[in-house]
C-alpha cells in the first residue's frame, strides 16, 4: 500500500505571523513559495534558515519515523508528489548568505542584467564632480536649488516677470544719476513746456536792474513806508521846520492837563482852559446858539409872563390874588393880581 506523508504547511505570511518553533527534524512547508524549513526544537520560524541548501545530491536527508514523529499509518507519500517537490525545488534560487528574502524581493520587475544597468549609471564621484561644476564656487547661501528658488521668489516664470518689470522702467540716461531722476517726482506736466513758460536770465536781469538794491539795516516794513510818497523825501524834509513854531510851540516840552478843553491864550498859543471834557460834552446835541436859547427862557424868580402860559406838568405856585375869574372863554381885561381860569 502506498504511503502518503503530509507536512505542516501554510503561506509565507501565515508562517511569519505564527512564528512557531518546529520540533527537531519537523518540516514546515510554504505553500506559496515552495520553500521549507526543518526545525531544531529551539529556533522560531522567522529566525530559522530555509532548508533548501541542505538538500543536495551530496548530502541527502534521511527521515525516520522517530525523526519526523510519524508512524507508517500516518505517512502517505506517493512518487508523483516527491517528483513534483523536486521539480519545484529545482526552479528555486539557492539561498545567498547574508541576503534576506526582503532584499531578494527587490529583484521583482527587474527586466535586464543588474550589473549592466548599474554600469550605465553615474557613479558617486561622477555625480559629485558634476554637482561641483554646477555649483561652481557659488556662495553658501545660493549653492542649492532650494536657495536659488527662494532667491527667485519661487517664481517659475522669473524671466518673464523680470522682463515685464523692465518694460515699465525708464532706460538709463547717460550722465543722469538716480538722484537727479528722483527730482522728477511730483512733476505734473511737460518739463520743457514749463521751462519755456519761465522768464530767461536776460529778462530777469533786466527786471532786477529796475529794482532797488537792498539797503543794509532797512527792513521791508520800513521800505513799505515809502508807499504814497509823491516827491523827494529829502526835499520835503528840508521844507519842514527843525522845531515846532507858532501856536503849538507852547506844548512841545510837557504834557497837557488831562481832560481839559484847549484854547488859544492871549499870546495866540495853545493853552488848557478851565472847561473840563465832561462840561464840554454837555454841548452835544445843541442845534443853535446857546445864549440865544437861554435868553428865550424865563427866570426862576420874578419872571413876568405875557400871553397864554401852558403847563405840561403839575405846577405848584403861590400867588397874591385879587380877583378870580372862571369862564369858558379867553380872559380879557382885569388888573394885576387877577386869576383867570378857563375850562373847556
Amino acid at each position: 500500500m502506498a504511503v502518503r506523508v503530509q507536512f505542516r504547511r501554510g503561506t509565507a505570511a501565515e508562517w511569519t505571523s505564527a512564528d512557531v518553533v518546529l520540533a527537531v527534524a519537523e518540516l514546515g512547508f510554504e505553500s506559496d513559495t515552495g520553500l521549507f524549513k526543518i526545525g531544531d526544537g529551539t529556533t522560531s520560524w522567522n529566525s530559522l534558515d530555509y532548508a533548501k541548501e541542505q538538500l543536495s545530491a551530496t548530502s541527502p536527508i534521511t527521515l525516520t519515523d522517530g525523526d519526523i514523529g510519524l508512524d507508517e499509518s500516518s505517512v502517505n507519500i506517493d512518487e508523483s508528489q516527491v517528483t513534483g517537490l523536486s521539480t519545484s525545488l529545482a526552479g528555486k534560487q539557492d539561498v545567498v548568505s547574508g541576503v534576506s528574502d526582503t532584499e531578494i524581493g527587490f529583484l521583482s520587475n527587474v527586466t535586464s542584467d543588474i550589473q549592466t544597468q548599474l554600469d550605465s549609471k553615474a557613479s558617486t564621484s561622477f555625480v559629485q564632480s558634476e554637482i561641483a561644476d554646477l555649483v561652481n564656487s557659488a556662495p553658501a547661501a545660493l549653492d542649492t536649488l532650494n536657495e536659488l528658488a527662494a532667491a527667485l521668489d519661487d517664481d517659475p516664470n522669473f524671466a518673464t516677470t523680470v522682463t515685464n518689470e523692465l518694460a515699465t522702467k525708464q532706460d538709463t540716461v547717460a550722465g543722469v544719476s538716480d538722484t537727479e531722476i528722483g527730482y522728477l517726482d511730483g512733476v505734473t506736466s511737460g518739463i520743457q513746456s514749463q521751462i519755456d513758460s519761465k522768464a530767461d536770465t536776460t529778462y530777469v536781469n533786466n527786471e532786477l536792474a529796475t529794482k532797488q538794491d537792498t539797503v543794509s539795516g532797512v527792513s521791508d516794513t520800513e521800505i513799505g513806508y515809502l508807499n504814497g510818497v509823491t516827491s523827494g523825501i529829502q526835499s520835503q524834509i528840508n521844507g519842514k521846520e527843525d522845531n515846532i513854531t507858532g501856536g503849538a510851540s507852547s506844548i512841545t516840552s510837557s504834557n497837557l492837563t488831562t481832560n481839559r478843553a484847549l484854547i488859544s491864550d492871549g499870546s495866540g498859543k495853545v493853552s488848557v482852559s478851565a472847561v473840563t471834557s465832561t462840561e464840554l460834552s454837555r454841548l452835544d446835541g445843541v442845534t443853535s446858539s446857546v445864549q440865544s436859547q437861554l435868553n428865550g427862557k424865563a427866570n426862576l424868580s420874578g419872571a413876568n409872563f405875557s400871553g397864554r402860559v401852558t403847563a405840561s406838568d403839575s405846577v405848584e405856585a403861590r400867588f397874591s390874588v385879587r380877583n378870580t375869574y372862571i369862564s369858558t372863554g379867553d380872559p380879557s381885561g382885569g388888573t394885576d393880581g387877577d386869576i383867570w381860569l378857563k375850562y373847556e
